[in-house]
């Protein structure tokens, strides 16, 4: 068979191949050829069209049984900027050199049908592979998929050429983020990649947000002071609504509403609302331990008489209790009486009678397991408290007779007690002259009316006013056309009912022309017993 090869390869019969090789300068040419063949066919499996490098029978036009090397050709040297139809030869393998700024890319040369062209970005910037720009010629662009495209400093892309696209095809890279064509709009189900030691992993969002930030509907798995919202410099802490900031929390801790810094633990430019809780229901008589909820403000109702007041649950160091009687009798508050120790009352040694529709406030001290008293506003007050209550807008009645409670005149008093009383009413009782009447709870009053001017013929100039009729005690003090002033002195003796102590008015006659109260009138009441 071999010789049949030779023989069909060579024209004539071989006899001898040293003497053909030798004697025969024609023939050797000849004889190299036959050799090469010989190689081929001993080192390369010829089955059907298909080539194999050291297999017997390959598997495809070309199998190789060993490794590949594809050979570097000359560095192609960038220029900074853009690069617009870079030479390249009949190599498939480059590094890039030469920029000394980031560049671009827009095509290359010599583009065949499923060339390879791989290229190393060996310089120490990004360089950007351009899609399908113009600046480079139509058949020697590139197409990276939709956008363009960058390979980080020593980075690593591979480019296939397509004959029927014209254009270098972007296959793969390495040191380039994804290539994203298109952007979608997704939800809160959508999954996250992430790389942990190498294993790509696919995380709800909420995870990630849950083990390294505060989520918009909270976190789970917290721990108190290894978890926070805040800084961790000696920076301020700034909350924001409708893009204005609403709070600060300083660097020094301080708290600020309204304002950008804060002088105080909690510093409030503008105004405070203490909402008003449940409303506690009272009993008649005396009220121990009284339970109220977590507010600061709460009105009374329930009793039927005067009541008493020993103490309050719920104490906490510094807060506040502001406690507002809406009954329609006095409440008494017990200083260090029948309460629980750390629930009672301390006023300072003496009971406080608080009036109707008056208010008193508490702060509770832990130290002392006590609420402390700290003021009121109609409180009843011990001997020698005055009160002094001036009009401050002038006040009418027409066409009426019936009296009526004047809108400042009143205050609230105890039982027992004894009070002075002074004042001056200033009236205009042009039109139906003026009569009072002082309407008190209980006891006895005397109260000298004195009527200084313009006293007209036949009109009293001074009178008594007595509480004969004890719900609506009365005297007619009449006045001429014009400004009257009436001085008023006497004083309050109550018996065994307290409350509020009230001055009532009206005309004398009905008349269209109003009779009035008039500015700065004023009533005084001291506690004398």
């Amino acid at each position: 068979m071999l010789f049949f090869i030779l023989t069909i390869f060579i024209g004539k019969p071989f006899i001898n191949p040293l003497t053909f090789i030798n004697t025969n300068n024609s023939i050797t040419s000849m004889a190299l050829k036959f050799f090469t063949f010989l190689f081929v066919i001993f080192s390369f499996g010829l089955h059907a069209q298909n080539v194999g490098v050291k297999t017997g029978t390959p598997n495809a036009v070309l199998d190789v049984n060993g490794s590949v090397a594809i050979r570097e050709g000359t560095p192609l040297s960038i220029a900074n900027g853009t690069n617009n139809n870079v030479a390249v030869d009949s190599m498939s393998y480059y590094r890039l050199t030469a920029p000394t700024a980031a560049f671009t890319i827009t095509g290359f040369t010599n583009g065949l049908d499923g060339r390879i062209l791989r290229l190393i970005n060996a310089t120490n910037f990004t360089m950007t592979l351009k899609h399908q720009n113009a600046s480079s010629t139509a058949a020697n662009r590139i197409n990276t998929g939709g956008a363009d495209f960058t390979i980080a400093a020593n980075g690593v892309v591979t480019l296939c050429y397509n004959v029927t696209l014209t254009n270098w095809i972007v296959v793969s890279s390495q040191g380039s983020p994804p290539n994203v064509s298109t952007i979608g709009t997704g939800s809160i189900t959508d999954s996250v990649l992430t790389v942990n030691s190498g294993v790509v992993a696919k995380l709800p969002p909420r995870t990630l947000i849950e083990a390294y930030a505060w989520g918009l509907s909270g976190n789970t798995g917290t721990t108190a002071g290894t978890n926070f919202l805040g800084t961790t410099d000696a920076r301020d802490l700034v909350v924001k609504t409708n893009n204005a900031e609403s709070m600060r929390v300083t660097s020094a801790g301080n708290v600020a509403l309204g304002a950008t810094s804060a002088n105080t633990k909690l510093d409030v430019n503008g105004a405070i609302a203490l909402r008003e809780g449940t409303v506690l229901t009272l009993s008649n008589g005396t009220n121990n331990n009284v339970a109220i909820g977590n507010f600061s403000t709460f009105r009374l109702s329930g009793p039927t008489a005067a009541f008493s007041i020993t103490g309050f649950t719920g104490g906490q160091d510094g807060r506040l209790l502001i406690v507002i009687n809406t009954t329609n009798y006095v409440a008494t508050f017990n200083d260090l009486t029948t309460s629980t120790a750390a629930n009672q009352i301390s006023t300072g040694g003496s009971n406080i009678v608080l009036g109707i529709n008056t208010s008193i406030t508490f702060q509770y001290n832990s130290t002392l397991q006590k609420w402390v008293f700290s003021s009121t506003s109609g409180s009843i007050g011990n001997v020698g408290t005055t009160n002094l209550i001036i009009k401050t807008v002038a006040e009418s009645v027409t066409s009426s007779i019936t009296l009526q409670d004047d809108n400042d005149f009143f205050f609230t008093v105890g039982a027992n007690e004894n009070w002075e009383i002074a004042g001056l009413f200033d009236v205009d009782g042009s039109g139906g002259d003026f009569v009072c009447a002082i309407q008190i709870p209980s006891g006895s009053l005397l109260v000298y009316v004195t009527n200084f001017n313009n006293v007209a013929s036949g009109k009293a100039s001074s009178v008594y006013m007595r509480a004969s009729d004890v719900a609506t005690p009365r005297l007619q003090v009449n006045s001429t056309a014009g400004t009257t002033g009436f001085q008023v002195a006497g004083i309050l003796r109550m018996g065994a009912t307290g409350g509020i102590v009230k001055v009532r008015w009206a005309q004398n006659f009905s008349n269209s022309t109003p009779t009035v109260m008039k500015v700065n009138s004023y009533i005084k009441v001291t506690r004398f017993q």
